[in-house]
C-alpha cells in the first residue's frame, strides 16, 4: 500500500465496500475509502509526521521532539498534511 493524503485515498476503492456492490446495497459512488474516518486507517509516523510536529513545535517554541507539539498535529493530522494508508491492506 502507498501512503496517501484523506484527500487522495478518495480515489481508491474499499473492499469492504465494493463487496457490497455486488449485491446492490452500496452504489460505485459511495465505494471508495474514506480514509481517517475508518477505523482501519492507519497514520504514517514517519517523515511527514517529522515535519508536522516540528513545524508546530516551531510555531509553539517548543523542541522538535515536543510531546506538546505532537499532541496538536495528532488531534488534526489532515489539517498538517500527515499521510495514512488502508489498515487492511498492509504496509506498502
Amino acid at each position: 500500500m502507498t501512503y496517501r493524503t484523506a484527500d487522495r485515498a478518495h480515489e481508491m476503492l474499499c473492499p469492504f465496500a465494493r463487496t457490497f456492490i455486488r449485491v446492490g446495497q452500496v452504489t460505485a459512488a459511495d465505494a471508495g475509502c474514506i480514509g481517517p474516518k475508518c477505523a482501519l486507517w492507519r497514520w504514517q509516523t514517519t517523515e511527514t509526521w517529522r515535519k508536522a510536529v516540528a513545524a508546530v513545535a516551531k510555531e509553539i517554541d517548543e523542541a522538535p521532539t515536543s510531546s506538546k507539539a505532537a499532541a496538536i498535529v495528532a488531534k488534526d493530522p489532515v489539517k498538517y498534511g500527515c499521510e495514512g494508508m488502508c489498515g487492511a491492506g498492509g504496509a506498502r
